[in-house]
């Protein structure tokens, strides 16, 4: 199934490190601009009670939300959502119990009941705001297996118990979304509720440690499986020896990791969530030894639309991190801090404008 145009996109520059024009102030805003001004209509932004720190370079709020449909009704979110994207994806995280994995500890039917409002309370309110728009938007929480294993290690264990907590934990989000869907009085807009995972190919290379799709699939079928692909696209791969090498490990592995996404979650339409290649550490860590982002996206793109992946988006407008290399980002940008479009930036406004 090919993926329609309108379904590439990009992250807005989430805890971004710079932001253009530089100096504006207006880093959440100035994200959005240049995703739209690529020609691409698929948005994915951060709505969390850390949005302060989400979007670092944005001066002022038109509000001091407590709820996160009070931050969707702030003025630098409420404009954007006023545009005619096709698609716009909300990493959403409540203000009642904030972004840690706070269901680890605290798996309480109290904590569950005040998640599932403000998820319900944010559905209904796009649901009646943009009725009408033909705009589809996807809630989602970040890079689920991460979180299901409290830490950044490919071969952690996960007690049990988890996997009772952090079922009840996302299933409650998807209860929110469909019983804001089944209330009606709303028309031409949809809400939709994704599960995301990260971690897909050491599910089996690690087969005694829990994964989502090996666990959590179990109970619970989401709306949409976001895949967040860089355990199949780069981040275990290195970058082989050279990028034919590359291509032929990437093809295998991410191809292998979407079929097992499907097999997990039948009933699921697949998103890539995240996806992106750090440019600065490719060209000058490796020499430049024959890699180029632009041409290596298009492998990953071949590979979901091969797959029926339905949205793509990539990570993101501006860089958010730091290289170890001396005084310098990683790369993982469209648009570069002295305001020139990366190759990749490129690629992506060439992926939606049909090239």
């Amino acid at each position: 199934m090919a993926i329609a145009l309108a379904a590439y996109g990009a992250v807005n520059g989430v805890k971004g490190l710079y932001t253009v024009p530089t100096g504006s102030g207006a880093q959440f805003t100035n994200g959005c601009d240049e995703i739209w001004d690529l020609g691409l209509r698929t948005l994915k932004i951060y709505l969390t009670a850390d949005y302060l720190t989400d979007y670092p370079l944005q001066t002022s709020w038109s509000a001091t939300p407590s709820t996160l449909t009070g931050l969707a009704q702030t003025t630098q979110v409420a404009t954007q959502l006023t545009r005619a994207w096709s698609t716009v994806m909300i990493t959403a995280f409540t203000f009642a119990n904030g972004t840690t994995n706070w269901w680890r500890v605290e798996p309480t039917n109290a904590k569950l009941a005040s998640e599932y409002t403000e998820i319900y309370n944010l559905a209904r309110h796009l649901l009646t705001t943009y009725t009408g728009t033909g705009r589809t938007f996807i809630l989602q929480n970040w890079e689920g297996d991460w979180a299901f294993g409290d830490q950044f290690v490919e071969n952690s264990a996960i007690d049990r118990r988890y996997v009772d907590y952090y079922a009840a934990f996302l299933a409650v989000r998807q209860k929110a979304v469909s019983d804001a869907r089944a209330a009606g009085g709303f028309a031409g807009v949809r809400v939709l509720n994704a599960v995301e995972v990260n971690r897909v190919t050491d599910a089996f290379t690690f087969p005694h440690r829990r994964r989502i799709i090996t666990d959590i699939a179990k109970r619970l079928q989401p709306d949409i499986v976001s895949y967040s692909a860089y355990d199949s696209t780069i981040a275990d791969l290195g970058y082989g020896a050279n990028i034919a090498a590359w291509q032929a490990q990437c093809e295998r592995d991410f191809g292998n990791a979407l079929k097992q996404i499907r097999r997990a979650f039948p009933c699921s339409q697949i998103q890539i969530g995240e996806v992106g290649f750090p440019e600065n550490e490719m060209l000058v860590g490796n020499g430049g030894v024959g890699y180029s982002p632009a041409a290596m996206l298009e492998v990953v793109r071949d590979v979901a639309e091969a797959n029926g992946v339905r949205w793509f988006v990539f990570w993101q407008m501006f860089d958010n991190e730091t290289s170890a290399l001396p005084e310098m980002v990683r790369g993982y940008w469209m648009l570069k801090s002295n305001g020139d479009i990366a190759p990749s930036g490129q690629k992506m406004a060439d992926f939606a404008a049909g090239l």
